[in-house]
């Protein structure tokens, strides 16, 4: 506590320094004629908006992201925001995180993310006289293999040996990085030795030649 502050005559106000930022104060006044008084009493906060001083984020896995900041010093907080976005072409995947706690230094991990993506995160605190500004941080997740195959249709017979293979491309989050190609295998039903052919990552149907007529194959695509 503080030593109580004698104040003689009319002032109406009193300027209190050597404060402390960040905690809340209780405040008596009394009113004195020759003994006390009335008593009035305030509670004052000596804190601010909440600002972030210090944000960064790094790739824990393939699939997983470490983010970590600090408020600024006497920082008082009820909650973060947190948003991170990735994006692969034209496709956003979004999500937030709200998250309660009053620690000014803070870690979270964010998981089960789509990899070989870029992601922006970012992170807005607020207490009960608002928000902060809101900072943001972006990080790179390495690639890995596609979680997904390509859609494949069924083959269209050109002729007698000949057949289309048509496929639509992996959808963006299951391709955990860019595509390079892709491998077609085909074979005649219980012959244990496919052939394989292979394509660019722009290709979305290829021509077989050189089959055999009249009989049955399967077809698959990677």
């Amino acid at each position: 506590g503080m030593d109580p502050q004698l104040i003689i005559g009319d002032a109406l106000s009193y300027i209190l320094k050597g404060l402390t930022q960040g905690r809340i104060y209780q405040f008596s006044v009394f009113a004195y004629i020759d003994l006390p008084s009335s008593e009035s009493n305030d509670v004052i906060a000596l804190f601010d908006v909440p600002q972030i001083s210090f944000l960064s984020a790094e790739p824990i896995n393939t699939t997983s992201i470490r983010i970590n900041w600090n408020t600024t010093t006497g920082s008082i907080v009820d909650n973060y925001t947190l948003v991170y976005n990735g994006t692969c072409d034209e496709v956003k995947v979004i999500s937030s995180l709200y998250i309660v706690n009053t620690v000014t230094s803070l870690s979270t991990d964010i998981r089960n993310l789509p990899s070989g993506l870029e992601y922006t995160l970012s992170i807005q605190p607020e207490n009960i006289l608002g928000k902060g500004i809101e900072k943001n941080v972006s990080v790179m997740l390495n690639e890995t293999f596609p979680s997904g195959s390509p859609k494949l249709y069924p083959p269209v017979v050109l002729n007698s040996t000949s057949i289309r293979v048509k496929w639509d491309e992996v959808e963006c989050t299951q391709r955990n990085g860019i595509i390079t190609g892709y491998i077609i295998q085909y074979n005649i039903i219980n012959d244990s030795n496919p052939k394989k052919v292979t394509t660019d990552a722009e290709a979305t149907n290829i021509v077989i030649t050189g089959l055999s007529r009249f009989s049955l194959y399967s077809i698959s695509i990677a």
